[in-house]
């Protein structure tokens, strides 16, 4: 029978874990640990507001300013940058708490005397020589005010709160304005410190420096001196003017040799025959040469004129002509006398270039002479001049700083003096219990929720389904009265006002669920056989199967109860039954049977081969009605064979072989006469001779036993007897004792049923006060594990219980204690497993169960839950 089709699975997973209703569900669980931490740091809180010291906080707010310092001026621009800002105004902030100042306030105000009185430690009576027990003193004043010191920067400003925290309001108060005192005078201290040491640094450097500027002057007069610079000024314009005279000569010189030296030579290449050299300038300005051209223009118009008239050899002609050379001659001679005055031009501005070119590169020669020294003298100059600067620059720092330091002023200035504290210095106390409060719940909830983490033990129906895979049938809440209650279970009858508390009992939602599953129905009306198992003592295992078995006959069931756990029963003591018959004994009485002879009315046939089989035993059983004797071979409780005496074995199996029409008939008697002459199997003569094969003589073999069985069942009434005996068999004689013929006795069994064994059984179940409920305690004298007994008397005493009740529930002993409860498991039709909610981890569960099949494991019924009974109300609302 599968689980799955024969038994309901109510209970799903609701959610999976990590929503918010399973964090909800553990802090249910586990609100005493929540209520209890949040209780230790409520009371916490309020003993420490109680007993903590009053302590007063006195305040004061100071402005660091940025002064300009005439110790600085090269580099105030930097300083105003806010590179240098920020760290300038930390490090006044740093030195707001140094040591010196703190010691400064500490022996202003005597506060050694205060420490003391304050801690109430008696100052050493013997002072020693050395100043150890002083300076331990002053460095535990000094950590203990700097403890109690704070100092609290504005954002975004100069201003700084500076704040004292103690007993002693006014002390307080007094100490942080003569910390502020102290400190905006320990920074004008420090700037005198610092203007007297920059005062005293100038004054040397300012007698060096006068050195300096005395030795860099005389170099100066000394240089003007050596290289006749007395009257530097003058000389320079004299000296530029002249070199700008002999540039512009040498210009003009050059430009008019270049202009005779062209006049020369385009003169020196003309004759009076290339009239170009009439267009000259130097030719067309002179006036004899000029009238010495148009005389020769008149003669040759002349000349046209008389050629016209005259031959060439006419006297005039030749006159004419002598008149023409006469005048070239002229024009010749005057070009050359031209030519030579333009030559000497030429030479003499050629002369007057080199004599210019000659003048200047002297007074060249004299400006670098002179630029040399102008330049090694305006060095001179410049470092005299640097010298003098220096030196008037330093001796104007010294008279500033001079000046500073009479007129210092501190750049601390006290903007909010302290003022003496009116009140303590502490949360009110709505608000320390608020955070209390908070606190405590914050961490009520994480240790609750670390104590869920580490604890792996199974206590919810979904750690059920989730961590061990199986159906909760239910959830039964954890009473404090089952504890204690091991007496009688009361098993009334419920009257109409008790109907409310039927219903919402949680075993009878249970019950419901199975109840209808374990119906008996259809042709098959046996019982349904469940085995309710728990891992460990004291789940509740025998309480809840008990309840079940009590709830279950309120559905119209027939329940037995069957304790099977013969070390620690305790179902006998809650269904109020004594001492006396039980499972021990019923096992015993069938086990002390004795079947040597009887009567069939007594034993049924069923009881016989039950009882053989149990024993194992070995011999003949005869079995006599009025007409008919039937003899059964036994082999180690295996039945062999089995014949009708008063029909003997060859004839029945030579005419079934005959009417099967295996053999002929010729064969069939040939066969009879060898085994009547020599006393042979029949169906050996058969097999050897070849007139049939050994798997047709199995096949009509079987018949005829199947044949001899169901008539031996059929048979109610006779006597019979059983002779103990070896059985040996001859596989070269017998043909057929190999045949299993156990599901067909067993069918048959069930159908005529039992007496004997059935009887033993039903005389040790006893009923109860509740209807239809009925008990089978274990009663165990010797305290046999379970393990130990037949498993073939297990499970024919669990056939014969199904055939009279709907319900078999077998109390098992627990799987840790190893008694072999795994020998119901293959006999039962399913498991119910009870756990005890937030007993056994998990993991211990499981590899518990993996000693049961788990296919046949139905569901799991969770114990003990610790929850609020209005949790399973759902039922009841609308009853009256």
């Amino acid at each position: 029978m599968k689980p799955s089709e024969n038994f309901p699975h109510p209970y799903k997973v609701l959610s999976a874990p990590g929503h918010l209703s399973d964090y909800l569900a553990i802090l249910q669980r586990r609100k005493w640990v929540v209520l209890l931490v949040w209780l230790l740091v409520m009371g916490g809180a309020v003993l420490n507001f109680h007993h903590q010291e009053q302590v007063y906080r006195a305040s004061a707010l100071i402005m660091i300013e940025r002064k300009p310092s005439p110790m600085d001026p090269l580099g105030e621009t930097e300083t105003r940058s806010s590179a240098f800002v920020n760290p300038y105004y930390k490090t006044e902030v740093k030195l707001l708490s140094h040591r010196t100042l703190i010691q400064t306030v500490i022996r202003e105000l005597e506060l050694e005397k205060y420490y003391v009185a304050l801690t109430e430690e008696p100052s050493d009576p013997q002072p020693s020589t050395s100043n150890d027990g002083a300076v331990q003193l002053q460095a535990e004043i000094v950590e203990w005010y700097t403890d109690h010191f704070e100092i609290e920067p504005v954002p975004e400003s100069n201003l700084v709160h500076i704040r004292f925290s103690g007993p002693d309001p006014e002390m307080a108060a007094k100490i942080v304005n003569t910390h502020a005192e102290k400190a905006s005078e320990d920074t004008v201290q420090l700037h005198q410190k610092r203007a007297k040491s920059a005062l005293d640094w100038l004054k040397a450097q300012l007698e060096r420096q006068k050195k300096e500027v005395k030795t860099a002057q005389e170099s100066v007069n000394a240089f003007k001196k050596d290289n006749d610079l007395m009257m530097m000024g003058g000389r320079e314009n004299i000296f530029s003017q002249e070199f700008a005279e002999l540039n512009n000569a040498l210009i003009k010189a050059r430009a008019d040799h270049i202009a005779s030296q062209a006049a020369y030579l385009q003169l020196d290449r003309t004759t009076d025959e290339n009239i170009d050299t009439l267009l000259f300038p130097e030719i067309s300005d002179d006036t004899v040469i000029q009238n010495l051209k148009s005389k020769l223009s008149d003669i040759y118009s002349r000349r046209i004129e008389m050629a016209s008239k005259y031959g060439p050899k006419h006297t005039k002609m030749i006159e004419l002509n002598a008149t023409l050379a006469h005048v070239k001659s002229e024009i010749n001679a005057e070009i050359a006398r031209l030519r030579r005055t333009i030559k000497a031009q030429a030479d003499r501005a050629a002369s007057i270039e080199a004599l210019v070119t000659r003048q200047l590169e002297k007074k060249k020669k004299l400006a670098l002479s002179m630029g040399e020294k102008l330049s090694q003298y305006d060095v001179l100059q410049q470092q005299a001049e640097s010298s003098r600067e220096i030196y008037d620059f330093l001796l104007k720092q010294a008279e500033e700083i001079s000046l500073a330091s009479v007129m210092s002023s501190s750049h601390i200035r006290v903007i909010d003096p302290a003022e003496i504290p009116t009140r303590p210095d502490q949360f009110p106390m709505m608000l320390v219990l608020l955070a209390a409060a908070f606190v405590g719940l914050f961490m009520g909830t994480g240790l609750a929720l670390f104590l869920e983490y580490m604890d792996n033990t199974v206590k919810t129906p979904i750690d059920v389904s989730v961590r061990l895979g199986m159906t909760v049938f239910g959830v039964i809440p954890y009473d404090k009265a089952i504890r204690k209650e091991i007496d009688q279970i009361s098993y009334h009858q419920y009257s109409l006002k008790d109907q409310k508390k039927l219903i919402a009992d949680p075993v009878s939602r249970i019950t419901s669920r199975l109840s209808v599953k374990m119906t008996p129905s259809g042709e098959n009306c046996q019982g349904r056989v469940i085995a309710v198992e728990s891992v460990t003592m004291g789940e509740g295992k025998t309480v809840v199967v008990s309840k079940i078995a009590a709830n279950l006959t309120s559905a119209g069931l027939r329940v037995l109860l069957l304790d099977s756990d013969f070390q620690r029963s305790t179902l006998t003591a809650m269904v109020g039954l004594r001492n006396g018959g039980g499972l021990e004994r019923a096992i015993h009485r069938i086990e002390m049977l004795n079947i040597g002879r009887g009567e069939l009315k007594d034993f049924s046939v069923d009881d016989i081969f039950f009882l053989i089989q149990l024993k194992r035993l070995s011999g003949e059983l005869l079995v006599r009605n009025d007409d008919s004797n039937l003899s059964a071979f036994f082999l180690n409780g295996a039945l062999l064979h089995i014949q009708d005496d008063n029909n003997p074995t060859a004839n029945r199996l030579g005419r079934m072989l005959l009417q099967g029409k295996f053999i002929s008939e010729d064969q069939l008697q040939e066969a009879l006469a060898r085994h009547n002459r020599t006393g042979r199997p029949l169906g050996y003569i058969l097999v050897n001779s070849g007139y049939v094969s050994r798997e047709k003589l199995r096949g009509s073999l079987r018949l005829q036993m199947e044949d001899h069985i169901q008539k031996l069942f059929s048979w109610k009434s006779g006597h019979f007897h059983f002779s103990p005996g070896l059985m040996r068999t001859y596989e070269s004689e017998r043909i057929l004792y190999a045949e299993d013929f156990s599901e067909l006795i067993d069918n048959l069994g069930w159908i005529e049923g039992s007496k004997m064994v059935e009887n033993i059984i039903f005389e040790d179940i006893v009923g109860t006060k509740q209807q239809n409920l009925f008990v089978l305690p274990a009663n165990s004298s010797t305290k046999r594990p379970i393990g130990h007994v037949n498993r073939a008397l297990l499970r024919k005493l669990l056939e014969i219980v199904k055939t009279r009740f709907d319900v078999v529930l077998i109390d098992t002993p627990p799987l840790d204690a190893q008694l072999g409860v795994e020998t119901l498991s293959s006999f039962v039709d399913g498991i119910i497993v009870v756990i005890s909610a937030g007993n056994l981890s998990y993991r211990i569960i499981n590899s518990e169960l993996d000693s049961l099949p788990r296919d046949k494991i139905i569901g799991a019924v969770l114990n003990k839950v610790r929850t609020k009974p209005s949790h399973y109300n759902y039922y009841t609302e609308g009853i009256q």
